[in-house]
């Protein structure tokens, strides 16, 4: 489904219902879309908002390489081994024969290091930081040698700007999760809107937790967990 068609019937919905017609134009409900799909985005990890990141390779000596524009604070993270606070994340070095995991750092630990004395070599660890521009970018330590290495990870964005010929995002079931979620915040008043969208997305998890229970590793929200229990 393109998001002009998801927002045709969200104008059908907000019409009908004359209670409360709602003054939000087509601009408007197109951007509590994208604040809908933000706010799912930090709830877990959803596989159906997950994006595949491949880096141009590196060059030698160069250290920092910039992250897409929706890149968040970090590549998503996983329990390993599971049931303990060990936290790996997921972004790989890889030199076409040998793919490795690196290791992130904290800024703060990443430059208490004596840069400077750093030989280029095959990196190992990294940190996230942002540019004088703005720009997020990912600093590799040490920086890399003359091999040519890729850098590949998984993420989910922080901020969304859908364009209404746009496709949704492929969820595990229908977009109801987004229909309500920017009803809800076009008509506040309409209990009827936050009760289905409270619905949509207890489905929206026990469809996830069925199709991948490994993928809601993140802890929710105190609100969310009661709502599914």
């Amino acid at each position: 489904m393109t998001v002009e068609k998801l927002l045709d019937q969200i104008e059908r919905r907000l019409t009908n219902n004359v209670t409360q017609v709602a003054s939000v134009n087509r601009y408007e409900l197109r951007e509590l879309l994208n604040e809908t799909l933000a706010e799912l985005a930090s709830m877990e990890q959803w596989e159906f908002l997950k994006k595949y990141l491949l880096l141009a390779q590196t060059e030698e000596g160069v250290r920092n390489y910039d992250l897409p524009e929706d890149f968040p604070t970090n590549f998503l993270h996983s329990f390993d081994p599971p049931d303990t606070d060990v936290v790996n994340y997921s972004v790989q070095l890889d030199d076409g024969s040998t793919a490795s995991s690196l290791t992130y750092e904290t800024v703060d630990q990443f430059y208490q290091r004596d840069l400077s004395a750093e030989s280029n070599s095959r990196p190992s660890h990294y940190t996230i930081i942002s540019a004088p521009s703005g720009t997020r970018q990912i600093a590799l330590g040490p920086p890399p040698d003359s091999t040519s290495y890729t850098i590949s990870g998984t993420y989910i964005p922080n901020e969304f700007n859908m364009n209404n010929r746009d496709s949704l995002p492929l969820m595990p079931s229908n977009h109801n999760v987004l229909r309500y979620g920017v009803l809800r915040q076009a008509q506040p008043r309409n209990q009827q809107w936050e009760a289905e969208y409270l619905r949509s997305l207890q489905h929206l998890y026990y469809t996830q937790a069925k199709l991948n229970p490994a993928s809601l590793v993140v802890e929710r929200p105190v609100q969310t967990r009661k709502l599914i229990i």
